[in-house]
């Protein structure tokens, strides 16, 4: 039987509420960069920014029952993909045994930009004209840095989030 002690979990810290007086010092602290891993790999920063409560326009409220919104995530785009490449090499190189075409992607590689681009294509003809209420976007959408041959860095991580260096 289970130790029910080792499944009980403290509960998460309450926010911390800032008096106005105290946010300059909050946001000269933030100015310092974050490394993002201690991996071999040149050191990434980016900063860490800070929104008060008091600075967020509050949300349009909605008296219907139900709403939609659009969740994306997990993209993975990688422009390094050959449609007929093999999947042991990640879709990266060619293989003796090409793959089907698969224009889309492959089971077992990262998303080529066909994929992005019909994904994208689809939201603003299908989705848009219903007028979700929001759009939920929470990330990771750099492509998976596994193949030796063709590192990721960091601007390819930067502009997979679209944020210009």
């Amino acid at each position: 039987m289970r130790n029910p002690s080792l499944l009980l979990t403290p509960p998460p810290p309450a926010p911390v509420r800032l008096r106005p007086e105290r946010k300059k010092d909050v946001l000269n602290a933030a100015a310092v960069s974050t490394p993002l891993s201690a991996t071999p790999y040149p050191k990434v920063v980016l900063p860490v920014i800070l929104t008060f409560a008091d600075q967020l326009a509050m949300p349009e409220f909605h008296s219907a029952a139900s709403f939609s919104f659009v969740h994306l995530t997990d993209f993975h785009f990688d422009k390094h993909i050959i449609p007929t490449g093999a999947v042991s090499e990640l879709c990266h190189r060619a293989s003796s045994s090409p793959s089907p075409l698969a224009p889309f992607g492959t089971l077992g590689c990262d998303a080529p930009k066909a994929l992005a681009d019909a994904l994208f294509e689809y939201l603003r003809l299908h989705v848009a004209p219903q007028h979700p209420s929001f759009v939920l976007y929470t990330g990771d959408s750099a492509r998976h840095d596994a193949d030796a041959a063709v590192p990721r860095d960091a601007e390819e991580v930067f502009a997979s989030a679209g944020i210009g260096r």
